[in-house]
């Protein structure tokens, strides 16, 4: 395929060896979706540029280092989200992503678009009868005095107060539930044997690179201390 006169190799936009979701490239203000379904973490919007540039991150302070894991301290920070209730649904995960990517892309009382900035975050809540899904993009450092609001109903503001936490970081693909999980898991028994706990309600799943960033890939799974 060829995109503003570059060609892309298919296997590079359909990610079907690696994983059965869907990548998503966003090329300037293109959105091209290869393939059958996908998630918020293997339809991670992002442009060509992302390989070589530094996308803006939410800030945080790193508290301490320990073994396999570290404290941050993030302050109050602004998303754009949707919110998905019950089953984790790759289908609903869908068009969630692609309203959160036409929020940035235009779609908001302003008309601003803006840069896509990581992580693609989202909050994980459990209570007695359900599980809430809040998938988030973390909105642009220079909008977030003042972010514009959503067009679309179901796309809102959602601003999280300061937090302290504890993170893992991992490699790959991570696009089912099950990693994310089985990453949480492994973070909480780490924590646990330092001494310290966590909240049992409620985690993060966070996402930073572009689908078709091969190596070295950014995962982390943030766990909120008690």
């Amino acid at each position: 395929m060829e995109l503003h006169g570059l060609r892309i190799p298919v296997t590079a936009c359909c990610l079907h060896f690696l994983n059965p979701f869907t990548a998503v490239l966003v090329v300037g203000s293109t959105l091209l979706l290869q393939g059958c379904e996908a998630n918020v973490f293997s339809a991670f919007a992002s442009s060509l540029s992302s390989l070589t540039t530094t996308q803006p991150e939410a800030a945080h302070t790193v508290t301490r280092t320990a073994k396999g894991y570290e404290e941050r301290q993030y302050g109050s920070l602004k998303y754009a989200c949707r919110r998905q209730t019950g089953a984790f649904n790759d289908q609903d995960q869908t068009s969630i992503f692609l309203a959160l990517f036409n929020y940035i892309n235009g779609e908001n009382n302003k008309g601003i678009e803006m840069d896509m900035s990581v992580p693609v975050s989202i909050e994980v809540f459990k209570n007695i009868t359900t599980t809430v899904y809040n998938a988030c993009f973390y909105i642009d450092p220079k909008h977030q005095n003042s972010p514009p609001t959503p067009q679309d109903a179901d796309t809102f503001i959602m601003e999280r107060p300061p937090i302290t936490l504890f993170t893992r970081r991992f490699g790959g693909f991570a696009d089912t539930e099950e990693e994310w999980t089985s990453a949480a898991q492994k973070l909480r028994k780490l924590v646990e044997q330092g001494g310290d706990s966590v909240r049992q309600d409620i985690m993060y799943w966070n996402a930073y690179d572009s689908p078709i960033k091969f190596w070295s890939r950014r995962n982390e799974v943030w766990l909120v201390k008690q």
